[in-house]
């Protein structure tokens, strides 16, 4: 309700102001033109005078300049009173201002001009008098009381005339257009706004402190009512803390009325019971299920490290006897039992089908990879005897170079077909023996030297190692090193390949870094996938068989190590580590 008096009293007392104002500036801009008016009639009446006559002779004699001083005194307000004949002034009210051009002080005066003729003959212009009205009179507009600020604005810039620093925001402001002598001009009238609204405040204010005093005295009848009767609410809420602090549901909230808190407080109670009942209940349930649960993960633990049927049909039988004489026991442990036995079940004979064929793809491998091996070894062996021969042309060493280069990448994808074949049936033995790993290495790189020659590529050593003895095997080491050096070699076409080695505690860490064609990021979990090829071309499918990292990576946790590879894609390089320890 004061929200909607003090908008609705606002508004109307916003408007009234504003219609108030506008009647003021109204009638101070009627005021200022009757002023201004008055100036222009005694400008035409000095005119008028027979005086006037004297301009014939250029005021020789000084009456017409006597009476236009005498005249401006009487006007005051610093108005000076000019004759001018011929665009010159001949006669003023002051001195200093005769010979001169009257129009130089359109910047500082306001004009009022009335031609004078001769009082012999109203045809003879004789000349005009003009009233030269300072413009600093019009600045200094005032109200009654000093509580309104009047100003004008000129059709033109003028230096006197400046608008005031208003807050828009502070004040009301109203505006008039002039006419008469002022023509184009504006008046403006401003009034602050918390002098407008003064009556306004003063009844915010009561109505802000009758309201205060009816708001204070409603809380305190609201106090003295509720007082008596939120006891029992109180009770009952006290009694609700305590239950929630405790978790004791055996308490009760005292009853001491019939009425509807007593009501309240009864139904509380009895809720209270209900749930502690509950809860007991629910509480003998969850540790019949949780010993149950304990029961049957111990059953779960044992069924599922058995090796064969016999032995996984026997301990289900026995358990199942167990769970079913046992009271508490809930139907759906039992159809959870029933489902793991049939899952095991299920596994091992998954498991058994999976062994023969590892074990048939393994021997087919083995036996096809001899088969293959004596053939081929032959092929090697005519063809090399062939190559010997004085009576070849040159073509024909080329095309006996090109069968003996494809008949030794068929046997070594043939031996790394068979290395797999004894890795995944753990036939492959590894001989240990102690070594010195600086020789091994410098072995390794004297072996891969010419292949870095023949591509022109800059090999790199940073070996940060003591010399020193470890136990591995020193074929399977060669055999992960130089796959890892020669697959550097072979994708890198510039550049350089870096080998580094260091030694961390018992670890080892052995990095090769090129310049090569690089990887995808996304491909690099699959580059040690058997048979896989992250850049196959026709200009290197015949030199990749997809089994060399695959192999390697096998080969290398048999050493106790394993390889990672690392790539920021196409062009980029390759990084590849080797990490193993001494058995």
């Amino acid at each position: 309700m004061m929200v909607y008096i003090w908008n609705y009293e606002s508004k109307i007392l916003y408007q009234k102001e504003q219609k108030d104002l506008q009647m003021a500036v109204e009638a101070q801009s009627q005021k200022l033109s009757s002023e201004l008016e008055r100036r222009q009639k005694e400008t035409r009446f000095l005119a008028s005078l027979e005086v006037m006559d004297d301009l014939i002779a250029n005021d020789l004699d000084k009456r017409v300049s006597n009476m236009l001083e005498r005249k401006a005194n009487d006007l005051e307000e610093d108005i000076i009173l000019l004759a001018v004949k011929n665009g010159k002034i001949v006669s003023a009210s002051k001195s200093n201002y005769i010979d001169q051009n009257f129009q130089l002080f359109n910047d500082k005066y306001l004009y009022f001009s009335a031609p004078t003729y001769a009082s012999f003959n109203k045809k003879v212009l004789l000349g005009t008098i003009v009233l030269l009205y300072p413009f600093k009179n019009l600045t200094n507009l005032t109200m009654p009381k000093n509580t309104k600020l009047l100003w004008l604005t000129p059709p033109h810039k003028l230096k006197l005339f400046e608008n005031p620093k208003i807050d828009k925001n502070k004040h009301l402001i109203v505006s008039q257009n002039l006419k008469g002598t002022l023509s184009n001009w504006k008046m403006h009238l401003a009034y602050q706004k918390y002098k407008a609204f003064e009556t306004l405040n003063h009844i915010k204010e009561m109505l802000l402190y009758t309201f205060l005093f009816a708001l204070g005295l409603l809380i305190l009848t609201v106090w003295l009512i509720s007082k008596n009767l939120l006891k029992g609410v109180q009770r009952l809420s006290k009694t609700s803390q305590e239950i929630i602090q405790t978790k004791d549901y055996t308490k009760q909230v005292i009853v001491e009325s019939d009425d509807e808190i007593g009501q309240l407080s009864s139904s509380f109670n009895t809720l209270i019971s209900q749930t502690n009942s509950l809860l007991t209940q629910l509480d003998t349930q969850s540790k019949t299920h949780f010993e149950n649960l304990i029961e049957l993960i111990s059953f779960f633990n044992t069924i599922t490290q058995t090796k064969d049927r016999e032995s996984t049909l026997a301990i289900a039988k026995e358990k199942m006897l167990q769970f079913k004489e046992a009271s508490n026991m809930d139907k759906r442990f039992l159809d959870a039992t029933s489902s793991m036995v049939t899952l095991q079940l299920e596994r091992i004979s998954l498991l058994d089908s999976t062994k023969e064929a590892l074990e048939a793809k393994s021997l087919f491998l083995s036996t096809i990879s001899h088969e293959l091996r004596t053939p081929l070894g032959s092929i090697l062996n005519l063809t090399q005897h062939l190559m010997v021969s004085e009576s070849l042309k040159d073509e024909d060493v080329d095309m006996l170079s090109k069968i003996e280069t494809s008949a030794t990448h068929l046997l070594g994808m043939i031996n790394n077909i068979l290395d797999i074949s004894k890795l995944e049936s753990n036939k492959l033995i590894v001989h240990k023996q102690k070594v010195n790993l600086k020789t091994l290495l410098e072995e390794i790189v004297e072996m891969i030297e010419p292949l870095t020659s023949e591509k022109e590529l800059q090999l790199i050593q940073t070996i940060t190692i003591d010399d020193e003895e470890i136990t591995t095997d020193p074929q399977l080491f060669k055999q992960v090193v130089i796959n890892i050096l020669s697959n550097a070699i072979k994708y890198t076409n510039y550049g350089s390949i870096t080998l580094a080695m260091k030694q961390s505690k018992n670890q080892y860490l052995l990095k090769v870094v090129d310049t090569g064609i690089g990887i995808e990021p996304k491909l690099l979990n699959h580059v040690f996938q058997e048979f896989y090829q992250s850049s196959v071309s026709l200009k290197n499918l015949g030199n990749s068989s997809g089994l060399g990292l695959a192999l390697s990576k096998k080969v290398a946790h048999l050493l106790k190590g394993n390889l990672e590879i690392f790539s920021k894609g196409k062009d980029k390089g390759t990084t590849l580590y080797f990490t193993f320890s001494s058995f």
